[in-house]
């Protein structure tokens, strides 16, 4: 069970009573509980109108510009799923402003370490979906920047920083930046051959670079290894490898 005990929501029942309520979500459905729980549409900074079941809702007010470390990173994560929910669903205004309200937490009580480097990194992929390229180059750069400047960071967060720029400079159609980034990732990884997802996404990443510059045996190389180690993953079946899979025959004519 996933319980945001250290948030409080007042709930206002009508013009005069007010209750007190504490929010449990169980965590392997945490965003689907979110969906179903959560009509984002209030315009008031801080405050999502939540319906319950048999058609009540209320007002919930999430804490924010909070100054103890703790109550600031707990109140980050919040809003970063917020802002994730919002930005699958595609409500992008909506998740930038979670995003934003997610960073100004940890802004407030001065924190630039791996919570801050990750909110960056959330909201520039909205912005890169959103369409907003230049907003989200310069803050995948400055994740990155942060993720450098912090010790002992994890390969797969590090790498990630570099695949999101070089999937940038592909969408710019920049391969030859693109593929710099992308081995630059993949030189990363290299200490961490245990996780095969980051290995998988940086090894396509690479081949999507490579076909864009016309290099059809490399792209078609990098492919087959993103294909292979996504098969070690999850198996024949799953989505990504048999995407990695028809991709790789699309270049190479082969099959797997």
């Amino acid at each position: 069970t996933f319980e945001l005990t250290d948030y409080i929501y007042d709930i206002k029942n009508n013009a005069t009573t007010k209750n007190t309520f504490i929010i449990k979500l169980l965590h392997k459905n945490y965003e689907e509980t979110i969906k179903k729980m959560l009509n984002i549409d209030s315009e008031e900074p801080g405050v999502i109108t939540v319906s319950c079941a048999g058609g009540a809702s209320f007002k919930m007010t999430i804490p924010y510009e909070k100054e103890n470390a703790e109550d600031a990173v707990g109140a980050a994560a919040l809003w970063n799923e917020l802002g994730s929910v919002c930005r699958r669903n595609g409500w992008y205004e909506k998740g930038e402003n979670a995003f934003l309200m997610a960073a100004k937490n940890l802004e407030k009580a001065g924190i630039e370490d791996g919570n801050y480097a990750t909110t960056l990194n959330n909201l520039a992929g909205l912005y890169r979906l959103w369409g907003e390229k230049d907003k989200a180059f310069g803050l995948f750069s400055r994740c990155k920047e942060l993720y450098l400047s912090l010790p002992d960071i994890p390969a797969d967060m590090l790498a990630s920083a570099y695949n999101n720029l070089g999937l940038l400079y592909l969408d710019k159609r920049q391969f030859v930046e693109g593929a710099e980034e992308f081995k630059k990732a993949e030189e990363i990884i290299a200490a961490a051959p245990e996780n095969l997802y980051i290995n998988a996404v940086t090894a396509g990443n690479s081949a999507f670079a490579q076909y864009g510059l016309g290099n059809m045996e490399k792209a078609a190389e990098y492919m087959r290894r993103a294909a292979l180690t996504a098969e070690t993953l999850e198996g024949r079946e799953g989505k990504m490898f048999k995407n990695y899979a028809l991709l790789y025959s699309r270049i190479s004519g082969k099959e797997l």
